[in-house]
């Protein structure tokens, strides 16, 4: 059933459009009917011509088949153009009906771009809620320590150590420098000069959440700073989607966190599109499924306090075909037992859990973001509609990643990387690679507790590789594993449970279980604080990088309501205007030819009027049938004519005198007729003949009559016909006028 909610644009406009055809098919109906209702059978002449108008111009006539619709008798020519301008007119009242029907409003994007200055957008999520303010007075803090203090590269740091066979003293005479040095600074921040300004260094990646160390008695001066610490705010592993947050830009669809600091630009009616060059860290894992399964059943009775019972390892060729030598090119172990998907654990069911061995990475690379702003809620309205690697055409245009290469172990401090320039290649311990993407370096411990970093504040070398150890201690059991993360094991989510199900059937899946842990808790570690907007110098650096304090103009897309159509429903329009084309040049070349001008259309007009031709025959010596309508009017207008008898009769005195045949003057004895014409009941009657002024009259057999309009009756005696008496009352169709 059609409901009013359901109408669109296009279907209302084409109601309306049925309504108005209807209505402008009863309103000349009506009306007519209201007139005849009215009419008289005695009117003057100028009614007359009127009632005929409004009669005809009815559809009257096509619903009583009456002359003037008639076909037979009917010129081959005037026929043709009759039934064209029919054919036409029902064309146009169909066409106004369903063209309306492709009409269609759309939301489009303007053809020129827009420059807007972007604002900051808070983030009223509890990702939002839970990020700590940006203490960029602090700044960044580095501190390389492992079994014992090591002086972290270009560091000013001073330290005295001394060791013989028993004994190993150090000493920090002038305390540990945890400043960031400024080469360290430029060299693995100076390829962003040419980028983007919205990618990210690694020293614009920072913790969501942090603790202030104000003293410490082996810091230098006594030197405050920050170290990192984690705080889990929300869960966003079973979301599947793009998100902005606060700092980020989740994705977990295919996993990964792109860093930028949301800025969006002014609200607009119908919101705006742009795209920014984010970077982005991802995880990389490839699993290989072992062939191997964990076996086990619920039990039948409840009493025994177990869980599970018969757990037993089941090898369905893990060991048995462990390959000894380099295994070929071929298929795996075909897997021997379905896994059936359910969320109840029934007793007495059986259960089988396959086994995976995987390795992860954390790769870094910059994606083109498409971004889309609509509405007025802050980041509640950005949307993040694609994301796409960025397609280099040259070598060149790939960007040049740079990685810290010093001789200490990884446990001692994870090296420093970003994107540099060509003229930094050559430095001393550093190693670059022109290519789309960098597997980040780093040491992940197992024993790590939670994420953060909780000697330094430089989440950019940190965050990846310590969360990443972390994703694989997933154990419910273990306390410190869940000590600041929530249970990403299934055990307390049953959703959660059924999403890693889903994942478990094969090894490719399965490598997402982990990517997308890493990805849920990276999303509460950290932020991106590059944006739109100029940054705030970071203190705590050897010396303060350059940034730019001018607001910059964003092009962005803006998007309008636009009003489109279908064309299928305009083919009627178009076969319309193409027939209304065709006769508007046809009719212009009338015009130009001289076959059609507005004086033939008004002679036409006056001479094909009811009241006109009645007058002309009842009213015979009053006025010429190609006098102007001024001349017509003055003697016969209000002349009256009966229709209520069999024939037309004149209600009215007509004049005795005749006219000039000229049409100026009286008539001159001994003057000839200029025109004979034929009878009344003759087949055909021309009014091409008619001349201005012509002599017109109805005869008898034969003779002519003389033009009409009266001139005195003191001519009278020099009229050369016997004239029918005015008492006869009608025009008889055998006779009367002049004889």
């Amino acid at each position: 059933m059609l409901k009013i909610e359901n109408l669109d644009v296009s279907t209302v406009a084409g109601l309306i459009a049925a309504g108005v055809f209807i209505v402008q098919f009863i309103i000349p109906t009506v009306f007519p009917l209201i007139l005849v209702g009215f009419l008289k059978t005695e009117n003057s002449a100028a009614t007359w011509s009127v009632v005929s108008r409004t009669l005809h111009a009815s559809h009257w006539p096509v619903i009583l088949r009456t002359d003037s619709v008639g076909v037979q008798g009917v010129r081959g020519s005037v026929r043709i153009i009759a039934t064209l301008e029919w054919i036409l007119l029902s064309l146009i009242s169909v066409t106004s009906i369903v063209t309306p029907l492709g009409l269609y409003q759309t939301v489009l994007p303007q053809d020129r771009l827009k420059e807007e200055t972007f604002s900051y957008a808070k983030d009223l999520s509890p990702m939002g809620l839970g990020t700590l303010p940006r203490r960029n007075d602090f700044g960044l803090s580095r501190f390389c320590f492992g079994y014992k203090p090591e002086i972290c590269p270009w560091s000013e740091t001073v330290f005295i150590e001394e060791s013989n066979a028993t004994d190993y003293t150090a000493d920090l005479p002038e305390g540990y420098d945890v400043r960031i040095p400024q080469n360290i600074t430029e060299i693995y921040s100076a390829g962003l000069s040419k980028l983007s300004n919205t990618v990210s260094s690694v020293f614009d990646i920072q913790w969501r959440t942090y603790r202030k160390v104000l003293k410490s008695s082996i810091m230098r001066e006594g030197q405050p700073y920050l170290i990192g610490d984690y705080r889990h705010l929300s869960q966003l592993v079973l979301n599947d989607a793009w998100e902005a947050v606060a700092g980020l830009i989740v994705n977990t669809k295919t996993c990964g966190i792109g860093f930028r600091n949301h800025t969006t630009p002014p609200p607009l009616p119908f919101g705006s599109t742009w795209t920014e060059d984010i970077l982005f860290i991802e995880p990389e894992t490839e699993c290989v499924d072992l062939n191997i399964t964990l076996d086990f059943s619920i039990p039948l009775a409840v009493d025994k306090h177990e869980d599970i019972s018969n757990l037993s390892i089941t090898d369905h060729g893990g060991f048995a075909n462990l390959a000894k030598d380099i295994p070929s090119i071929g298929l795996g172990p075909i897997q021997i037992c379905e896994i059936e998907h359910t969320l109840l654990f029934d007793p007495g069911t059986e259960w089988s859990v396959p086994m995976y061995s995987c390795a992860s990475a954390s790769k870094a690379s910059i994606k083109t973001v498409l971004f889309r702003y609509n509405g007025t809620e802050s980041l509640h309205s950005l949307d993040i509609v694609d994301i796409k690697p960025i397609k280099y055409s040259r070598e060149e245009d790939k960007p040049l990643w740079a990685v810290e290469n010093w001789t200490m172990q990884l446990h001692y401090l994870n090296p420093i990387w970003g994107i540099t320039l060509p003229e930094h290649a050559n430095q001393p311990n550093i190693s670059t690679a022109r290519q789309e993407f960098l597997y980040l370096p780093g040491h992940g411990n197992y024993r790590y507790a939670i994420p953060s970093n909780e000697a330094q504040f430089l989440a950019g070398v940190d965050f990846y590789s310590r969360i990443m150890a972390l994703a694989y201690q997933q154990d419910p059991s273990s306390v410190s594993s869940t000590r600041v993360t929530p249970d990403y094991s299934g055990a307390s989510n049953l959703a959660l449970y059924n999403k890693w199900q889903d994942y478990s059937h094969n090894n490719s899946m399965a490598a997402r279980i982990i990517n997308l842990i890493w990805t849920d808790i990276s999303a509460n570690a950290v932020v991106g604080i590059k944006s739109q907007l100029p940054s705030e110098p970071l203190h705590n650096l050897a010396s303060k990088r350059d940034e730019s304090t001018t607001r910059v103009q964003v092009p962005i897309t803006v998007y309008t309501r636009r009003v489109r159509f279908h064309y299928v429903y305009g083919i009627l329009a178009f076969l319309a205007l193409s027939c209304s084309g065709l006769l508007a040049l046809i009719s212009l070349t009338m015009m130009l030819i001289g076959r059609a001008t507005p004086s033939t259309m008004r002679r036409f007009l006056d001479q094909t009027s009811a009241g006109w031709i009645l007058t002309t025959f009842l009213y015979t010596n009053d006025c010429s049938p190609s006098a102007s309508r001024a001349n017509w009017l003055r003697p016969v207008e209000r002349k009256q004519i009966d229709l209520g008898g069999q024939y037309p009769r004149a209600a009215g005195e007509p004049s005795r005198v005749p006219l000039d045949p000229r049409g100026v003057g009286a008539s001159i004895a001994g003057h000839s007729p200029v025109t004979p014409y034929g009878k009344l009941n003759d087949a055909s009657i021309s009014l091409h003949s008619l001349s201005s002024p012509q002599p017109y009259s109805p005869v008898n057999n034969q003779g002519a009559a003389v033009s009409y309009c009266n001139q005195g009756a003191d001519l009278a005696h020099n009229f050369p016909y016997s004239h029918v008496p005015p008492d006869s009352g009608m025009l008889s169709p055998q006779g009367g006028g002049y004889s």
